[in-house]
């Protein structure tokens, strides 16, 4: 850096002045798609919602620490795992590879592989494969490639395909990132801003990240509960912040619900159903989703309290599925028991209608894996460490009951287990104990750190697995076209199973 000016003035303040020379592609960078693919972008020609968008961080630091010669590249399956764990990474997504490298970064050896210097031909580093890079680029749809590395080809590459893959379809590329231990796998949104060099193949970039406190992990870090007594909740009636939402018919909450509490119905948080929609309930859009909470008074600083009005405990677990999915299921709690229970403590009711709320304001953190679709509920069915799960009545499951002809093929998607959904409930409508949750899971064969898959009918008994299964720490997803969806599709791509038997195999895999 040249130093133009530094010192006090002859006005008696002090001023300083420099001028600095810098190459595109040193530092923490930008690869602008005209670096390896001409006529492509430049780097002030890369569009400001390219370079700011939601991120998943695919972490292979492990493997890359034990690859014997420090040239690990990420591979098809390792990107298969991560949406098998986090779900299908979705367009317009930026990917970032952990692989640790960074810390070497104070040793130009250890992070390069070698330092003689003007020969390249011995570069060692791990970075991304060219076959997983593809599927992300032209399968997925991402629009930024980034790594912990020197360069998103591994260090000993001298025909560079990622890059010419990723600048063939305009995705840019970062490179000496650092940090991505700090970052969920998914949730955060990243911003990747760099000197807007007209007509340059890249530029100095500053990366920064905003991590929502809720990114798609299991039950951590909560500061409400799971599941609320009724006293706990009547104690929290009327504060700031709190807002109680009713499920069941319109008719029982105008005759008695908790006083403020706002009425919710399947039907705001379900996407309209259209002629020939073979599927009864599917959540709604999360812009939808959004527009519903903030009008029932939602924020994100939001304790949501949300309880059924008489017998609706599966509806009321499908309110909390929705907001988790939105990034907002660490502010819910789940009222045990219902508005009976809210009743039987001697807590008040009332007919009158709340107040018209004040619009809440959320910032919707999706949480994408927790909605499991048709394809990647063929892949939980064999996945490792993963337990599909029918939250049907046995009479369903076992195929005895084909629902007044409703499925083609009646029984069950082959590999799951059974857990009915009112197993989980005393015949009040409380909650079993959790040691009693563990025993009922643990019995049907699903392993203490399983991902959890839960489907039903149309998912409607399925949330309240899915709120279980969070409660019990689990991963969780919920396949929301259920049965419904599954028993209409061929033999050979959705295989059903009859009777009752659950083989060991099933939950443990």
């Amino acid at each position: 850096m040249k130093t133009l000016a530094a010192g006090d003035t002859p006005a008696g303040y002090y001023y300083s002045a420099y001028a600095f020379c810098t190459p595109e592609h040193g530092g923490t960078h930008l690869d602008a798609p005209v670096h390896f693919a001409r006529g492509q972008r430049t780097t002030d020609q890369v569009p400001l919602g390219q370079l700011v968008a939601p991120a998943v961080v695919i972490d292979v630091s492990a493997k890359a620490s034990a690859a014997s010669d420090a040239s690990y590249r990420l591979t098809v399956d390792d990107v298969r795992e991560f949406e098998r764990r986090h779900g299908r990474i979705a367009r317009g997504t930026m990917v970032l590879l952990r692989t640790g490298w960074s810390r070497h970064w104070s040793d130009r050896k250890a992070y390069f592989g070698d330092d003689t210097p003007g020969d390249a031909s011995k570069l060692r580093f791990p970075s991304f494969g060219p076959e997983a890079a593809a599927l992300l680029v032209r399968e997925r749809g991402v629009q930024v490639l980034g790594v912990d590395t020197a360069s998103i080809d591994y260090g000993p590459s001298n025909d560079f395909p990622v890059h010419r893959l990723a600048a063939a379809g305009n995705v840019v590329g970062l490179e000496n990132l650092t940090a991505l231990e700090e970052l969920p796998p998914t949730g955060a949104t990243v911003m990747a801003l760099p000197m807007k060099v007209r007509g340059g193949s890249g530029g100095p970039v500053r990366v920064v990240a905003a991590v929502p406190s809720y990114a798609g992990a299991p039950a951590t870090g909560r500061d409400v509960p799971f599941v609320i007594p009724a006293a706990a909740a009547g104690a929290r009636l009327g504060e700031p912040g709190v807002v109680f939402l009713h499920l069941g018919v319109k008719a029982g909450y105008d005759e008695a619900h908790i006083p403020g509490a706002r009425f919710i119905e399947l039907a705001a948080i379900s996407r309209p159903r259209r002629d020939g929609d073979p599927l009864r309930l599917e959540l709604a859009d999360a812009t939808s989703l959004v527009a519903t909470f903030e009008g029932l008074g939602i924020s994100d600083g939001t304790h949501v309290i949300v309880y059924f009005g008489k017998d609706w405990a599966t509806p009321a677990a499908r309110v909390f599925f929705a907001l988790d999915y939105l990034g907002l299921g660490t502010r819910v709690s789940y009222l045990d028991g219902g508005l009976p229970a809210w009743q039987a403590a001697g807590l008040p009711v009332t007919s009158e209608a709340p107040a018209p709320a004040p619009r809440g304001r959320i910032t919707a953190r999706l949480n994408p894996a927790a909605l499991a679709d048709f394809a990647s509920v063929r892949e939980a069915r064999t996945a490792p460490s993963t337990s599909v799960v029918d939250a049907r009545d046995t009479q369903f499951y076992s195929g005895e009951d084909d629902a007044q002809g409703r499925y083609p093929r009646p029984g069950h998607i082959a590999g799951a287990v059974s857990v009915p959904f009112s197993t989980l409930l005393t015949p009040s409508g409380h909650f079993k104990t959790p040691d009693e949750l563990r025993a009922i899971f643990r019995d049907a064969g699903i392993g203490e750190g399983d991902i959890v898959t839960s489907y039903c009918h149309i998912g409607q008994q399925a949330s309240l697995v899915y709120f279980v299964a969070r409660m019990l720490g689990h991963e969780a997803r919920l396949y929301d076209g259920s049965f419904e969806e599954w028993t209409t599709r061929p033999e050979t791509l959705a295989p059903i199973e009859k009777g009752t038997s659950q083989a060991a195999s099933h939950g443990r895999k």
